[in-house]
């Protein structure tokens, strides 16, 4: 079913270059409705959400939604089907996940500027896992209002309420799947950092 939401949005159906392979993602299409606990934010280390689509089908793993540079929200995959972007197969049951496009890495700013994105605001004295992130970029403001709607439609339509955990870390409810809400890929697992700059209580408190 389609779901109104408040950005831009292109979609796999309308624009099958953003179809995720169906080797990548477990088809639940035609089975009961998942009960989507919460949603994964992730940053695709990646220069565009083209670019991160090609990694992800390189690496035969997939990911619902995609936020371009833009501010433009990408749909690769039905909400109802699995994809595989949370690590353990229980994450991925309970869960969408989002690609947010950002390179991380200072060398990749000339980049933005060139592509006329403007530059990317630059993080610094960030934490996560107790340790100290690098200099690095954060999301762009589009970005953000792109996100804030995405938490309203998910909240209004998938009953996934505006909460995060407030540790920046590993977080055992969202790895038991106790939790409803939105999460960081970190709070899953301390092999990954993303996206570690992003205050998504901030977000909550914009809405």
């Amino acid at each position: 079913n389609k779901i109104p939401i408040d950005c831009r949005v292109e979609n796999y159906i309308t624009h099958p270059e953003w179809r995720a392979s169906s080797r990548n993602y477990r088809s639940r299409i035609g089975q009961e409705r998942r009960n989507i606990k919460y949603m994964v934010q992730h940053w695709d280390a990646a220069l565009s959400s083209k670019s991160c689509l090609s990694i992800l089908e390189r690496k035969n793993i997939s990911c619902h939604l995609l936020l371009d540079n833009s501010g433009l929200l990408i749909q690769a995959c039905d909400l109802q089907n699995v994809c595989y972007h949370a690590g353990a197969r229980r994450w991925n049951n309970d869960s969408i996940g989002i690609e947010v496009s950002n390179a991380f890495y200072m060398r990749y700013q000339n980049h933005y500027i060139k592509k006329g994105f403007g530059p990317r605001p630059i993080v610094e004295n960030c934490f996560v896992h107790g340790k100290k992130l690098e200099k690095h970029l954060g999301f762009y403001e589009v970005q953000k209002t792109t996100l804030r709607a995405l938490y309203r439609c998910l909240e209004k339509n998938l009953n996934i309420p505006l909460q995060t955990p407030e540790n920046r870390t590993i977080n055992q409810d969202v790895r038991n799947g106790k939790f409803r809400g939105h999460v960081h890929h970190f709070h899953l697992t301390e092999s990954k950092i993303d996206s570690g700059s992003y205050d998504i209580q901030a977000q909550f408190e914009k809405i």
